[in-house]
């Protein structure tokens, strides 16, 4: 995951959640840089970067209707 205010590309693997305790914490996916330096990341903010900013060419995201489901 490509993060603009760093200009740094993340590594996301499922293995690595972490939840933490606290205001306005919760689930956070753990990103590793290209240094090895880890940054935690809400969910939320992975998806709407992976989202609003253009992917390698290869790399395909899926998202699914959440309305879809609740029909």
């Amino acid at each position: 995951m490509y993060l603009p205010d760093t200009n740094k590309v993340y590594t996301m693997a499922f293995s690595n959640c972490q939840f933490y305790l606290g205001k306005d914490n919760g689930w956070m996916l753990i990103g590793e840089d290209e240094d090895g330096e880890l940054e935690p990341f809400s969910p939320a903010l992975c998806f709407e970067l992976i989202i609003n900013i253009p992917q390698d060419s290869g790399d395909q995201i899926n998202a699914e209707d959440e309305k879809k489901g609740q029909q």
